[in-house]
């Protein structure tokens, strides 16, 4: 074991790990990023390793990790939330404060299981993370492991166990690398450590050969990304693009690329169009390009009830059956405890409730596509993409407005944690959204194509319709992780361990 830290120095490197955590979220899909990452953790553990730990010192890791990566929430929430930015930047901190407690409850489970299990200090360790991280709820859904996508054989195993056993694999790194510190070569547990990346550095390039080289069926798609502006209606701001614009880009595009499905982004469409419609004879506002199949947003309404959807035209001009979104954005379309404290509407004037779907849907667009629609936040969270998947999805698409969060990290942050759902299914990932980043990433989370926040363009390329499905998708999902929180719950309250 190595020597003791002070309080002082334990508080610093608490401090610096949370600042490396939040450096590593803003330069996502680099390997500086993977190695802040690395930083962090080695940073979160270290204090834990020399029993130097205080509720203290994991409480700045949680604020400095949260204030430094998503300071765009300040700008976010004033656009999207319509409330001054004294009270944006207020409600900024109040959430940096919040997540910071996802770290005094990692500490807290971390001190009860070494308490009672002392001689497996890392295993308490990724037992307190993985419990405190499935129990605490939180609004983006992040993992250190996000912070390691271009490393590109290590983050394969996501296909096994999501990106929690990505995470662990970090852990196992670390736990090495104290090994190493500790000149514990010789030690049975480092050299079973050591053979478990092995292992998975093995399996992880097996698995990248596997989908880089996988005979399948190709189909050409295309992605278009236009400006957006600022407009209003009822008193209510919204950004959204001329989809007369988007409609002249794709029938240009058509003749001489002539792709199987184009894709526009989220809400193109604001004037709400029936539910029930089923073909573009029906209404004007719904756009129709020939020889092609076409997803978009929409608006949308169900007797008097407005939903946020994507629609498949086809390209004989039917339409399906819309898919309507499920995980709502708080603020914007949902206002959190509004039912239960109704003045919280009047509050923010950006308001416009939005109701939400309850069922998935996948689009069978008849030349083999069948397409997993996402709108927005829904790829950030592996449920809806793995259960689709599972049905038979062979392709996944979000669609997104990514424009309230400005020229940030924010629209990168949201492509790379989306990126692990493709890992998770082994399915293409197209993203189209109206003010970047639009990219088309591979099952082993590359982006293959992308557009550049901002920036009129196309993608115009083929993706696999990958039919196989992995481990992930067709047994547990993440509820292999829940099985890790019931066994470390379990072991809080056995007896302590025997020397």
């Amino acid at each position: 074991m190595t020597k003791a830290l002070s309080p002082a120095i334990s508080l610093l490197i608490l401090s610096l790990g949370g600042i490396a955590l939040g450096l590593a979220w803003l330069l996502p899909h680099t390997i500086l990023s993977a190695l802040l990452g690395f930083t962090a953790l080695f940073a979160l553990l270290l204090p834990l390793q020399n029993k130097s730990n205080s509720y203290l010192g994991y409480f700045l890791f949680g604020m400095t990790a949260n204030a430094s990566a998503f300071y765009w929430l300040i700008p976010t929430i004033s656009d999207f939330g319509g409330y001054p930015q004294t009270i944006s930047i207020a409600l900024y901190a109040l959430f940096a404060f919040y997540h910071a407690g996802l770290y005094l409850l990692f500490l807290f489970l971390f001190r009860k299981l070494t308490s009672r299990f002392p001689s497996f200090p890392i295993i308490c360790a990724f037992g307190a993370w993985s419990t405190a991280k499935y129990i605490y709820p939180e609004i983006f859904p992040w993992h250190f492991s996000h912070t390691i996508i271009e490393l590109r054989s290590l983050v394969q195993v996501v296909d096994l166990g999501g990106s929690m056993l990505a995470t662990g694999v970090m852990f196992l790194i670390v736990a090495i690398v104290f090994q190493i510190i500790n000149y514990e070569f010789k030690s049975r547990t480092f050299l079973i450590n050591v053979l478990i990346l092995l292992a998975t550095l093995i399996y992880g390039m097996i698995r990248t050969n596997h989908f880089d080289l996988l005979p399948a069926t190709e189909k050409k798609i295309s992605i278009v990304q236009s400006e957006v502006s600022i407009q209003k209606s009822q008193g209510v701001s919204y950004l959204a693009a001329d989809p007369n614009r988007y409609l002249a880009l794709s029938e240009a595009l058509v003749p001489t690329n002539q792709p199987d499905l184009i894709i526009w982004p989220e809400t193109v469409i604001v004037r709400p169009v029936p539910s029930n419609i089923r073909s573009v004879n029906e209404s004007a506002s719904i756009p129709y390009i020939e020889n092609t199949n076409l997803i978009t947003g929409s608006l949308s309404f169900t007797n008097e009830d407005i939903h946020n959807s994507a629609f498949a035209i086809l390209a004989s001009g039917d339409i399906l059956p819309p898919y309507h979104k499920q995980i709502l954005m708080p603020f914007g379309e949902f206002m959190p405890l509004a039912e239960t404290f109704p003045f919280l509407a009047d509050l923010n004037p950006n308001f416009a409730p939005i109701t939400p779907g309850n069922e998935i849907r996948i689009f069978n667009l008849a030349n083999g596509i069948k397409a997993v629609p996402l709108i927005c936040y829904e790829d950030l969270t592996p449920a809806i993409s793995r259960e689709a998947s599972a049905q038979g999805g062979n392709i996944l698409v979000n669609i997104s407005n990514d424009a309230w969060f400005g020229k940030s990290a924010a629209a990168l942050q949201h492509n790379l944690i989306a990126s692990f759902r493709a890992i998770e299914n082994r399915r293409f990932l197209a993203r189209a959204t109206n003010s970047g980043l639009s990219a088309v990433i591979d099952p082993t989370g590359q982006v293959v194509a992308q557009i550049p926040l901002f920036t009129e363009g196309l993608i115009n390329t083929k993706i696999k319709l990958i039919e196989e499905r992995t481990i992930f998708t067709n047994f547990y999902g993440s509820y292999f992780w829940l099985m890790v929180v019931i066994i470390s719950l379990l072991m809080l309250v056995c007896r302590k361990a025997q020397k």
